[in-house]
Parts: C-alpha cells; structure tokens; sequence
C-alpha cells in the first residue's frame, strides 16, 4: 500500500508527500492495534501447550483436559523438562501462575 506512493514521492509527483504520510500514520495506526509479541515468546508459549498434552496424555487417565487439581503437577512436570533441556526457567519459580498460564495455551489445529 505504502510502496506506490513512496515511489511517487522519488518521481516528484504532486501532492505524493501528503498522501504518502497520510497513508503511512493511518497505517502506524493499524499496527499500533495489534498485540506486540516476541516469537520467543511465543515459542516457549506453544512448548508449554505441548507439554500439558504429553502431562496428560501420559498421567493418569484420571487427568482431564482441565486439569482441575492437577496444575501443580503439570507445572512440576513442565519444570523437570525444562531443567533437563537446559531452559531457563527462574521466572517462572518466581511466577508459578504465569506457567499455569503458558501450559494452558491452546495448542489445538483447526
């Protein structure tokens, strides 16, 4: 969208400058409403949706998808794995809840 318009302005056609940064703020404005996330994150996120699949498809058939009581578990679980893989995981002592929260990612397709 920005691209023709920038060439305007390299080509000096009139009034290209005003719709190009008329176009660009409306554009910042769009981005600005998404949510900034950072793919490490976001990766880490994804892992931690994984894990809770492997927790409860290898625990007890007692274990549902909720989890209910068993989040402590989960976590304890998801910690031992990334002690053994080497990932940092300090923050999430600190924070147990900010875990419950990335084991509970929805790592479902379709």
């Amino acid at each position: 969208m920005l691209q023709p318009l920038a060439k305007a302005v390299l080509e000096g056609e009139p009034c290209s400058q005003d719709k190009l940064a008329q176009a660009a703020a409306k554009r910042a404005k769009e981005l600005q409403a998404h949510k900034r996330i950072a793919p490490p994150t976001e990766a880490l996120r994804f892992f931690c949706g994984v894990l809770r699949l492997i927790f409860i498809q290898s625990g007890s058939p007692a274990l549902n998808d909720c989890l209910d009581g068993s989040w402590h578990q989960c976590r304890r679980f998801a910690m031992e794995v990334f002690t053994i893989a080497g990932i940092d995981h300090a923050d999430f002592e600190a924070h147990p809840e900010r875990l419950t929260e990335y084991l509970g990612t929805d790592v479902s397709f379709g």
